[in-house]
């Protein structure tokens, strides 16, 4: 009995053994679409015939010294409480006048508003709402 189901054990493993080596052939055969050329006529400037471009780095006045207010208020935000979440706010929005294009700022003004009900005492729509806008703002 015990060498019929050795036996039956082997053949199942070399049955599974088999299928493993097809496999293996079929998938080191296989072209797939991203090792083909272009087909003849593509156009050249179609994005995906172009390199990646690396963005450019904004290093004007504005954006470091809103970075740093930026970075204050994220100092800020790491303790939560009324007096911090409020700070962070007021820090925040002037960061948001000096540099409008901070995704940054609007980044961490959505989470410190999304914070402002629990921590500041602000009404949980208001809050919610600023938080969601400036969220939109930080990935638009």
């Amino acid at each position: 009995m015990l060498e019929k189901i050795s036996y039956g054990h082997s053949l199942v493993r070399l049955l599974q053994f088999r299928c493993l080596i097809v496999i293996l052939f079929t998938v080191s055969t296989t072209s797939f679409a991203q090792n083909k050329l272009l087909p003849a006529g593509f156009p050249a400037d179609c994005p995906m015939a172009q390199p990646l471009l690396k963005k450019a780095v904004n290093n004007s006045p504005a954006r470091i010294y809103s970075d740093s207010l930026a970075k204050k208020a994220k100092d800020l935000l790491s303790q939560l409480n009324k007096e911090n979440v409020l700070g962070a706010i007021a820090i925040l929005e002037k960061a948001d006048e000096i540099d409008s294009m901070n995704a940054a700022v609007f980044y961490q003004l959505s989470s410190a508003y999304g914070s402002a009900p629990r921590y500041a005492g602000m009404l949980k729509k208001t809050g919610d709402e600023k938080s969601l806008s400036y969220f939109l703002t930080a990935f638009s």
